[in-house]
């Protein structure tokens, strides 16, 4: 059954709001990093200029607030998180990790999912991506941030010639 809510404007089937208010917002790494940082710090938000120039038309890639490291979501709602990562291993690391940390109380993070890559030789190039949907209740208390590990012999790759890392925040849907 679908229904109109005049107060609202919005449109339901069977209770669902079929038509929220969307949001797209990327960020990508601007400097490349060679030490684990919790978080990490090295994100820009994509600002439509140079090669990333066709990714924002103005009324996308805003919403999302950066502060140091730590993404904090504009309104309420799901959300899905899809971000990727290079790495280049120089030499023997086997636990190069990037991780996807959440926090309920505004300050305390823990690992959500766990990406991790390794060579015992070096001298490689790797790519990681992941996804994952968070249901955001509490926008002054739940907020996400990443996090490396190891890399005692790697680089996250970064610049600002390319993409070479970024997240992807997409609000899918009310609560």
């Amino acid at each position: 059954m679908i229904t109109i809510d005049g107060g609202t404007g919005k449109v339901l089937h069977n209770g669902i709001n079929i038509t929220p208010s969307l949001m797209i917002d990327s960020f990508c790494i601007n400097a490349q990093a060679t030490s684990a940082a919790t978080p990490v710090t090295s994100w820009q938000r994509l600002t439509g200029t140079g090669n990333s120039s066709f990714l924002n038309d103005g009324a996308y890639n805003t919403g999302m607030s950066l502060s140091s490291g730590v993404f904090t979501f504009p309104q309420t709602g799901r959300y899905l998180i899809i971000w990727s990562i290079g790495f280049t291993i120089t030499g023997n690391d086997s636990g190069i990790g990037f991780n996807l940390q959440t926090c309920t109380d505004g300050s305390t993070f823990a690992s959500i999912t766990n990406l991790d890559i390794g060579d015992g030789a070096g001298g490689c190039h790797d790519h990681l991506s992941h996804q994952h949907v968070v249901n955001i209740t509490d926008t002054s208390n739940q907020k996400v941030q990443f996090a490396t590990a190891s890399m005692g012999n790697a680089t996250l790759k970064g610049g600002t010639s390319q993409v070479y890392g970024q997240c992807v925040f997409l609000r899918l849907a009310d609560n």
